[in-house]
């Protein structure tokens, strides 16, 4: 999705896309966690893609891992400066989609989703201590 959202979306798309990712960063700087902030990020990525499918995959994706998110952006907060770190791999990310460069997009995300996992093994660690 964010390849395709790298080379189609359009300018109104990207300005939205960056207010979600400023909206994060300002929910990180206020000390929150930014479960709502991080989706919307997500969901203008999706969103200027164009395409239907992922949106309806992203919607049920929402519904399905909110909790997840939630619990885990929480949890980052017990880690000092972690969500500064996911919101850096955001910024990567905007970067590339704001270039239109589509493979370094695609590369962002999945650098993004691998240290999601290894959070998520961090968190569970963390839980099991």
């Amino acid at each position: 999705a964010t390849q395709l959202a790298a080379e189609r979306r359009s300018e109104k798309e990207l300005a939205l896309i960056k207010r979600r990712l400023d909206a994060v960063q300002d929910a990180i700087d206020r000390g929150e966690p930014g479960v709502e902030e991080d989706v919307a990020f997500h969901r203008a990525i999706i969103e200027s893609t164009g395409n239907p499918y992922f949106r309806d995959l992203s919607e049920f994706l929402d519904r399905k891992v909110r909790s997840f998110i939630r619990t885990a952006r929480q949890n980052s907060a017990r880690f000092s400066g972690l969500a500064q770190m996911v919101q850096n791999e955001h910024v990567e990310i905007y970067k590339a989609i704001a270039a239109g460069d589509g493979p370094a997009a695609r590369a962002g995300a999945e650098v993004h989703v691998n240290n999601a996992a290894d959070r998520l093994r961090l968190y569970v660690s963390g839980a099991e201590s």
